[in-house]
């Protein structure tokens, strides 16, 4: 991962920031910031980034494609509960896009 940065001569660079201790170290992060959060918050920006892309093109496939990797993602974390596809269920994962899917729907109120 980090052969292009040093081939651009920006490695060092990256190893000062990296060490400049602006975050707090990951072991005192809770894990549901490190792990869930994240899926969740690419979530809610999928859904935006699918909304701002197809508004023009009609509701049905606006609605389609905003839809879509919500309704997977969620079917997939099932699927894990239910040992029908590889991976790990989390609550913490399904809460997460909860949120995201909740705070999607309360910005289209406004």
């Amino acid at each position: 991962m980090f052969k292009p940065l040093e081939l651009m001569g920006l490695l060092d660079d990256v190893r000062a920031l990296r060490s400049a201790h602006w975050f707090p170290p990951i072991e005192t992060v809770p894990e549901w910031v490190v792990y869930s959060l994240p899926d969740g918050m690419w979530l809610l920006s999928y859904m935006f980034a699918m909304e701002f892309i197809w508004n023009n093109d009609g509701k049905h496939i606006r609605l389609f494609f905003v839809w879509a990797m919500p309704v997977a993602i969620i079917a997939h974390e099932f699927c894990q509960l239910m040992g029908l596809a590889s991976g790990t269920w989390d609550i913490l994962d399904l809460t997460s896009y909860s949120i995201a899917i909740i705070i999607y729907l309360q910005t289209k109120k406004l």
